[in-house]
């Protein structure tokens, strides 16, 4: 592929070759998201997210949100002072 003359029909093969079984993946994807999120809620939590953080670091979405939050504001600020 990287020897394609075509810059075009390089992309173009390389996105269908990328999305070669995206439609049959779509079932599957939402298929595992509502397992996720029927096991989290058998187990008492309110999502997915939620019962995977717990015995990480972050312990809880509302900690990453703001960690992220967080993130955000000083990455802004720091975008402020260079303009």
């Amino acid at each position: 592929m990287r020897f394609m003359e075509s810059e075009d029909a390089r992309k173009k093969l390389n996105f269908a070759l990328d999305n070669i079984a995206a439609k049959q993946n779509v079932p599957i994807i939402n298929k595992l998201s509502k397992m996720r999120q029927e096991a989290a809620q058998m187990l008492n939590y309110t999502s997915y997210a939620e019962m995977t953080l717990k015995p990480k670091m972050a312990h809880n979405v509302k900690n990453v949100e703001k960690l992220l939050d967080g993130i955000t504001h000083r990455i802004t600020d720091m975008g402020r002072k260079e303009h």
